[in-house]
């Protein structure tokens, strides 16, 4: 491997770690640089009448890809298995193709079905795989070199069908075949290069291209910085469209429907049952991993809905600006619902899910945990929080009560923090919400953190008073 990156180095290497460590020794300034410098594909291609072959004289190239952060060398002499280059823990995935629509005994494809399936190939890179632009780009620019290098063969490829001189076998034959005029087939396939060039010449033609073929729309922008400020905003995507779009499969909307009327069924038989899943052997041997996968969670399953940077959550004023059109769309959706397929959806809210620092944020109380009121259940301090006390006796939070500070707050703002309390939540606009009611415990921190070593606690210190085990043993 010769390195061509500069005039003045053409230094060779046998192998490609040694390769790789003089470009990141002497070239790192050029793998670094903002400015992209792989674009520059020479594909000039040259029409040879003494061979069959059409030479492709293409500059070698060093492409660096920002994701995985390895060096890629493409030479003309070289062949690239990609793969090796496989995860093969990665299930495969199918997207939306031209494979559907060829295997058809008659297929039509036209320019519009593969601009839409280029569009979905190009979506799938750069949201699946997580692939820099920039390599998006590179990708492009190669398709348009290999056709401009098809269109370059097929022309030199190309005879004359009529000869007079044939016999007329020969010509009976060949009025048969299907043909195409050469200046048709460059013009196809100059629109084609044409199209693809579109949907990657900038962010905007992209996002026109998913908005047009799969209905995706780009996040509403929310400015919560005042006039006067900064500018800083967040994104938002609605809650109402995400769900439209998911329900719209018939399956997914009767598979729903279907699990809400069991679950209606088993809470009218048992009062007492809030949610139950009971198949089987599943309890007992959970770690199989056999448990079904509609019962599963998994995180491409989780819809986001907004993000911003976590120091507009510390400023109450950003923070409301930041959460109001969630909680618009959160109420619209519980007054008006959704009409997917002709059946109106009604939704209502029942709990907001967080860990405890996050729950304390949302719900208006103290983030300090080392002092004070540091519970959101009950009214314990910090400083008897290893008392003994009755569960009978424990003084817990109501929702009466907690409204009753918020209004001696109001009246009085010096008295900030009341009983743990420093505010109002930022969701008490959202319907049915309350902080003392909606926000459930961190099974992590309240159980797992917090019962279970006193439990074992108690169990270990019972155990070495009867003497069935010792400190040292532990």
């Amino acid at each position: 491997m010769t390195c061509n990156l500069n005039a003045t180095c053409g230094v060779s290497y046998r192998t490609y770690s040694a390769y790789k460590s003089h470009i990141y020794r002497r070239h790192s300034s050029q793998l670094y640089s903002s400015e992209p410098t792989f674009y520059n594909i020479n594909a000039s291609c040259t029409n040879n009448n003494e061979q069959e072959d059409v030479d492709l004289p293409v500059d070698s190239n060093i492409i660096y890809d920002d994701y995985n952060n390895e060096l890629f060398y493409l030479d003309n002499d070289v062949l690239l298995d990609l793969s090796t280059y496989e995860n093969k823990e990665e299930p495969a995935r199918t997207t939306a193709s031209l494979s559907s629509t060829t295997v058809q005994e008659n297929p039509s494809v036209s320019t519009l079905d593969i601009k839409k399936s280029y569009t979905s190939f190009i979506m799938q890179l750069r949201e699946e795989f997580l692939v820099p632009k920039n390599t998006t780009h590179v990708i492009c620019c190669y398709i348009i070199t290999l056709m401009k290098c098809l269109e370059v063969l097929l022309e030199a490829q190309a005879k004359d069908i009529i000869d007079d001189n044939v016999c007329s076998k020969a010509s009976k034959e060949k009025s048969t075949n299907k043909v195409i005029e050469l200046n048709v087939l460059k013009g196809v396939i100059k629109n084609v290069c044409h199209e693809i060039q579109c949907i990657t010449k900038n962010e905007y033609q992209f996002t026109k291209s998913c908005e047009e073929f799969f209905s995706y729309y780009p996040p509403e922008e929310i400015i919560v910085s005042a006039n006067d400020e900064e500018l800083e905003q967040g994104y938002f995507i609605p809650i109402d469209k995400s769900l439209s779009l998911m329900l719209r499969s018939q399956t997914i909307l009767t598979e729903i429907l279907r699990n809400f009327q069991q679950q209606r069924m088993a809470v009218e038989i048992d009062e007492d049952l809030m949610l139950s899943y009971r198949d089987g052997h599943f309890g007992s041997r959970i770690d199989d991993n056999n448990l079904p996968e509609q019962y599963r969670s998994r995180i491409d399953f989780i819809n986001l809905v907004a993000i911003c940077p976590t120091k507009i959550f510390k400023d109450n004023m950003k923070a409301k600006r930041f959460l109001q059109p969630i909680i618009d769309n959160l109420n619209q959706l519980q007054v008006n619902g959704l009409f997917i397929n002709g059946v109106h959806i009604k939704f209502s809210f029942s709990t907001m899910v967080a860990d405890n620092l996050a729950a304390h944020l949302i719900g208006g109380l103290q983030l300090n945990f080392n002092s004070g009121y540091f519970c959101r259940r009950c009214y314990i301090k910090y400083a008897d929080k290893n008392l003994p006390i009755l569960m009978s006796k424990a003084d817990t939070r109501t929702s009466t009560d907690h409204d009753k500070f918020i209004e001696k707050m109001i009246q009085n703002p010096y008295e900030s923090p009341l009983m743990g309390i420093t505010r109002k939540s930022t969701f008490e606009q959202l319907i049915g919400f309350h902080p003392i009611m909606s926000l459930p415990g961190d099974l992590m921190h309240d159980f797992i953190e917090g019962i279970c070593p006193l439990v074992m606690m108690a169990i270990l210190k019972q155990a070495s008073s009867m003497r069935l085990v010792t400190y040292g043993e532990i």
